[in-house]
């Protein structure tokens, strides 16, 4: 396939819809015509198989995107965990509530007398002949040929975009880009739907610290990010020209009488050092070590005062792992099942701290172990604003359009009430684990 350019705002929207739980994904019919294999009916309003099937291709893209082995027949028939289905099955399940949401929301375009401007049609008229005249090479049935596997040809593909369209254009006259939800609605939501914790992490591996060129930890300001001297104990050293000893930030460097290096180790914090990549370079523990953090996690979780949030604070600081890193919230970690940072990377053990902290009161303790080591938490009140402040947007990032989508789901409820499912033509559907790959429509 060769590269080009892509209408991001659909492309991030379709993607963004697809990896938040499915919960989001919702638009309209493309009209009043015939509907070629209708698989859902309400009223007027018909939504075809090869929209279904067009959406399951682009969930696998989706997929292959993220590293899943799509391509591997096993994957499919392994079960997601704490379903109780298939990975095949899972997805074939969740598209088609998806669907019905599309179809619900075309009764409601309707009922609201919209049509989409003449602009948006010639858009995506555009858009359709540049991938034709790109990837078809200008042929229609060369392009119709490489997106069958997606459950589309070159029209239904149009028609599909068309509805998106509708759905964009829906939200977008009830509810702007979130400008509409009012304050009081977000911060009701924020209360409802998140939770706050920190955590003592009694770690099964350890990382490299930033060391000066003598040999010492590095303490650094955890707001200027360069290193803090202890002014008080030590004083400025000078080279044998006269000139004042700094650090490789240009900052004078402060020794004690010995000639040692002092910094301010109850104000400053370590940093990790970072691989190419970016992350922070580790290395395991020994099993010794690893019990002995184990029994310490252990007595922590059982001796610590419920609700006395500065001892709980001390001991973070007194056995900090990643102080200074891109890992570090001084304020918390913020959790909701409506977040993706809850569940992906180095971070998956979040989502089971999370089902721990529905069941425990602000001051509780609780005590955890995941792959990365023994966890310490205490569970702490929500402070008003906190999807406001800067540095904390990975935690609230779907935050509005999860408040639009809850919105949205009353406003369709109705519709999506009277929904028909036509089985007959449903049962020709290809299944996610049979459709192609669609990478790019």
């Amino acid at each position: 396939m060769k590269n080009k350019p892509i209408n991001l705002l659909k492309k991030a929207l379709a993607l963004t819809i697809a990896l938040c739980a499915l919960v989001t994904l919702c638009a309209s019919c493309s009209g009043k015509k015939d509907v070629p294999d209708p698989v859902l009916e309400c009223g007027e309003e018909k939504l075809p198989l090869y929209f279904y099937e067009f959406m399951l291709s682009r969930m696998k893209g989706s997929l292959a995107r993220n590293k899943y082995p799509v391509k591997d027949g096993s994957f499919w028939a392994t079960e997601v965990e704490k379903t109780g289905q298939t990975y095949e099955e899972y997805y074939n399940e969740s598209i088609f509530e998806s669907c019905k949401k599309y179809l619900a929301s075309a009764v409601l375009f309707d009922e609201m007398g919209l049509t989409l401007p003449a602009a948006a049609i010639e858009a995506i008229d555009e858009e359709v002949a540049f991938y034709v005249d790109y990837d078809g090479d200008g042929d229609q049935s060369k392009f119709d040929k490489l997106i069958a596997p997606y459950g589309v040809d070159t029209d239904t593909l149009r028609e599909c975009y068309i509805i998106e369209k509708k759905y964009e254009y829906l939200l977008a006259h009830l509810f702007g880009g979130g400008e509409m939800i009012a304050d009081s609605v977000r911060e009701e939501y924020y209360q409802e739907n998140y939770y706050c914790f920190k955590q003592v992490l009694l770690a099964k591996f350890y990382y490299k610290y930033q060391h000066d060129e003598y040999g010492n930890m590095i303490y650094f300001d955890a707001k200027t990010k360069k290193p803090l001297y202890d002014t008080e104990k030590g004083s400025y050293a000078y080279d044998k020209d006269g000139a004042r000893i700094k650090d490789t930030f240009g900052q004078p460097m402060y020794f004690d009488a010995e000639g040692n290096v002092v910094y301010d180790k109850e104000n400053g914090v370590p940093r990790v050092v970072l691989d190419e990549n970016g992350n922070p370079i580790q290395y395991e523990c020994t099993a010794e070590e690893i019990a002995a953090n184990k029994s310490l996690a252990e007595e922590l979780a059982a001796t610590l005062t419920e609700g006395n949030f500065s001892e709980f604070e001390a001991e973070i600081k007194e056995n900090v792992l990643v102080v200074g890193s891109v890992d570090e919230y001084d304020d918390g970690y913020y959790l909701s099942e409506i977040e993706s940072a809850a569940y992906v990377g180095d971070v998956k053990y979040l989502a089971d701290i999370l089902d721990m902290l529905k069941k425990m009161k602000v001051g509780e303790i609780g005590y955890y172990e995941s792959d990365a080591g023994f966890h310490v938490i205490m569970k702490y009140g929500l402070e008003e604003g906190k999807y406001t402040e800067e540095g904390y947007e990975s935690w609230f990032s779907s935050l509005d359009a999860h408040i639009i989508n809850d919105l949205f789901n009353i406003k369709i409820a109705d519709a999506l009430s009277k929904i028909k499912i036509n089985e007959e033509n449903l049962a020709k559907a290809r299944s996610i684990a049979d459709l192609g790959i669609n990478y790019d429509y």
